[in-house]
């Protein structure tokens, strides 16, 4: 039997923004933009060359070349959110020559890749028209204001009573060119429908909310390994580096001359690190609580960084520093310490944490070798950026 993989087409299409979530296709999960993740996912089958990544954005048609994927140029025409995905299929095939493709969206990143492996296998092997993912849900529905559901002797009946019902992930289809040309529909008459075996792989990132879940999913060790992106691709350089200062780039203590002068101690060799990532086209902030507006405003002059003061609401202000930039919070990294960094942390695309720092702040961190105040921004510059990253520069 001839491979039936070289009569496959991947397409992934990757808007560039979101009325919905702000800039959402960068936002940056287990360290990878989530526009590569589902193009990773595939590569683990298929040769990079039939996984195109179709979006209006330069930067994503940028990084996806370099990471060899194929491209595809949206028209602006299309790159609204008044575009649904049947009609980004048509534009996609009447250019395709492939007898199946595969179309996915980025929102859907947790992919079971054994069972898309076996759905190919099972479309080409019994000529199916059609795949999609179903999924089975059991609520408490209520209909017209009344319960749909009995009660019990005046009990709500146990979950797993519950009469249960399917529903199609709008995230993964596997489609036959032919039978679409001919009816239009992703899913032709001959179709199959594969139910997933977890829970997990039915995300499906439309909100903000929607994407703090899936990002708290990888604290699960087994999730956090499987889905391990960054070991298969060239990422960017985050467009924004936020570092707290005390306990982060200071030791967190404050030293006095003779005559009562308190100063703090920053790091030589973070100095000449700060030079190094903004010539990367990264932009450097400090964000702190700390009341020594003095020492840390001179500190920033003389690195040429701007400084954010705030003690009640740090990830407001990051959010709001971000999106004045003109990116959004959730792709930078944020370097910090403590208990009043752990929102920032969370939501960081690339959080980052001394050695030292709060054992709560370490669990949702990339925790590196360093202490505070020990050089930690030449240790994120020698072992984190200039590995695999790409640099901001290229990108523009």
């Amino acid at each position: 039997m001839n491979n039936p993989l070289k009569n496959f087409s991947v397409v992934i299409h990757a808007k560039a923004d979101s009325t919905r979530l702000f800039r959402k296709n960068f936002s940056v999960l287990n360290s990878v933009p989530l526009y590569l993740t589902q193009a990773i996912n595939f590569s683990k089958i298929f040769d990079r060359s039939q996984i195109y990544i179709d979006t209006d954005s330069k930067e994503i048609l940028k990084v996806a070349a370099i990471n060899g994927f194929s491209t595809v140029k949206r028209r602006k025409s299309l790159a609204s959110n008044n575009t649904g995905g049947v009609r980004l299929l048509r534009e996609f095939i009447s250019t395709s020559e492939s007898e199946f493709v595969i179309q996915a969206f980025p929102t859907g990143p947790l992919v079971d890749i054994k069972q898309a492996s076996d759905i190919i296998e099972q479309l080409y092997k019994y000529a199916f028209d059609s795949a999609f993912l179903t999924a089975d849900e059991s609520y408490y529905i209520w209909k017209d204001n009344s319960r749909g559901y009995k009660l019990n002797d005046g009990e709500i009946p146990n979950s797993i009573e519950l009469d249960s019902f399917q529903y199609e992930l709008p995230t993964l289809y596997f489609i036959n060119k032919k039978a679409f040309l001919d009816s239009g529909d992703r899913i032709s008459t001959n179709y199959k429908n594969f139910n997933i075996e977890s829970k997990f792989y039915s995300k499906d990132i439309d909100y903000l909310e929607d994407l703090l879940e899936v990002k708290s999913l990888f604290t699960i060790p087994k999730l956090k390994k499987e889905f391990n992106w960054s070991e298969f691709a060239r990422t960017p350089d985050p467009p924004i580096i936020f570092f707290d200062i005390d306990g982060t780039l200071t030791d967190g203590k404050y030293n006095s001359k003779n005559n009562g002068e308190l100063f703090k101690s920053f790091n030589t060799y973070d100095g000449i690190a700060v030079q190094d990532i903004k010539k990367r086209g990264i932009k450097v902030a400090f964000i702190t609580a700390s009341k020594s507006k003095e020492i840390i405003t001179s500190r920033a002059k003389l690195l040429g960084v701007d400084v954010i003061f705030e003690s009640k609401d740090k990830l407001k202000k990051v959010k709001e520093y971000s999106k004045k930039l003109g990116f959004s919070f959730h792709e930078t990294m944020y370097v910090g310490n403590d208990v009043n960094d752990l929102d920032c942390l969370f939501e960081s695309g690339y959080p980052i944490s001394p050695n030292n720092s709060s054992e709560d702040a370490k669990k949702i961190s990339n925790v590196l070798h360093n202490n505070s105040s020990e050089g930690i921004i030449r240790e994120i510059h020698d072992n984190l950026l200039k590995s695999k990253s790409i640099r901001r520069t290229e990108l523009v």
